[in-house]
């Protein structure tokens, strides 16, 4: 399949409508058949999907790949990306000092942030007993000049589409659309200790570059270029770089 067919393929899954064929494709409500719902990927009442066919030897990659639906909206939930803001307090159930982790706690659902660092935050929330998240609010790759191996200028941006991704309250924009990344070149054949960073710029993937072994690498380059060439992505506003591993190392 073509990039421009895989990309017409993408806007009708994004659009909502499906083929024939894709209306007897069965549905995963939260990761691919046989397989846990990825954590990274915001865990919300959303992440259905079209499965890809399996691939062959002689085509090892799938004819097209979806990307996960966008998580539920809910008007209640600001989402983790609020503890980004260098200026947000913490609410008045707090406790004055951060918690020692594991210690009982009753507000359930309570977050509270007591440590920032240049990237990111360090955030308890109250789960019966307090837990310590780490957040990732942004992620830094470097120039694109010389880093990116598949430069995407064949489309401007928006041109394709727009990716929703809804909102979390676990994790960030960064980490939302980094799973969202991450789902999307596995689709494409993204195999353990593989690694894909991704240059944006206005919501939009401008180039890629990809850790794959070097007779999938082509397959694997046209696949991803589909995904991501000319879509604006909503949770890649306001962000320069995305990066996508699949490791078995702990």
């Amino acid at each position: 399949m073509t990039s421009r067919t895989r990309a017409a393929v993408l806007a009708l899954v994004l659009s909502g409508g499906c083929s024939a064929e894709e209306a007897t494709r069965p549905q995963a409500t939260g990761g691919a058949a046989g397989t846990a719902p990825d954590a990274s990927l915001g865990g919300g009442s959303g992440g259905g999907l079209i499965l890809p066919e399996a691939g062959t030897p002689d085509a090892p990659f799938p004819p097209f790949c979806g990307w996960l639906e966008p998580e539920a909206p809910d008007a209640s939930v600001a989402g983790a990306e609020q503890w980004c803001d260098a200026g947000l307090v913490n609410p008045s159930a707090c406790p004055a000092t951060e918690p020692k982790a594991g210690s009982p706690c009753t507000d359930l659902g309570l977050d509270c942030k007591y440590a920032s660092f240049d990237d990111g935050v360090v955030v308890a929330r109250c789960e019966g007993t307090w837990q310590a998240r780490a957040h990732l609010c942004v992620r830094s790759c470097g120039p694109l000049d010389g880093g990116a191996k598949v430069l995407l200028t064949q489309k401007t941006c928006g041109e394709s589409g727009v990716v929703p991704c809804g909102v979390s309250p676990l994790v960030t924009m960064q980490e939302l659309l980094d799973g969202r990344l991450r789902h999307a070149a596995k689709c494409c054949g993204l195999g353990s200790e593989g690694m894909v960073t991704v240059w944006l710029q206005d919501g939009c993937a401008i180039g890629f570059t990809a850790a794959v072994p070097p007779l999938a690498l082509v397959a694997f380059n046209d696949c991803l270029r589909g995904m991501l060439e000319g879509y604006r992505i909503e949770c890649a506003e306001g962000l320069s770089c995305a990066e996508a591993v699949v490791t078995t190392l702990p």
